[in-house]
């Protein structure tokens, strides 16, 4: 997880050339940079997803033996079916979950830990789930998600009835 400002390290001082030169100190840093701008691409691939399914730019990938947005970006993106699948499942929730997608295009979330909301989560718990993601490994998204029930709804308040006031009873005693 990162989130802007929390490396330890300025960009200056973070090596880039091979392993030998790291040291425990840059270590910390330079994964928090990495994930980071993983995460952030991760969030414009996701943005070239939805793009790609507006109904108005078919025309631009649809072609000979590419019949789905799938197909396209695995083949014009290099990356494997199952991650094109979860792109297209992703961009298509887009809309219901807006917390969420800015939370990975912004590097605060993980794609990995996008999914499991996007599968499961309801668009109405999208500030919740995506405040708890955050703080949550990747492991922990899909237990919190499995071991929530998401489909719980308030129960609806029951109109009571006013309540009655009693009778007033009278001190005089009726006499026979």
């Amino acid at each position: 997880m990162y989130v802007a400002g929390m490396s330890s390290t300025t960009v200056a001082e973070v090596p880039s050339g091979p392993v030998d030169v790291i040291d425990s100190t840059t270590f910390q840093g330079l994964c928090d940079d990495i994930a980071g701008h993983l995460n952030a691409q991760m969030g414009r691939m996701l943005d070239l997803t939805i793009w790609l399914l507006d109904p108005d730019n078919e025309h631009s990938w649809a072609a000979h033996d590419v019949w789905r947005p799938q197909q396209y970006l695995a083949w014009r993106c290099g990356i494997g079916p199952s991650l094109a699948d979860n792109l297209v499942a992703a961009a298509e929730r887009a809309d219901d979950l807006p917390q969420s997608i800015d939370a990975l295009r912004r590097g605060e979330l993980s794609f990995d830990q996008l999914m499991p909301i996007v599968r499961n989560i309801p668009a109405w718990a999208d500030d919740q789930v995506v405040s708890l993601a955050k703080k949550l490994t990747v492991s922990q998204v899909p237990r919190l998600v499995k071991n929530t029930d998401w489909h719980w709804t308030p129960p609806t308040p029951r109109h009571r009835r006013p309540r009655r006031r009693p009778i007033a009873r009278s001190r005089t005693r009726w006499r026979r």
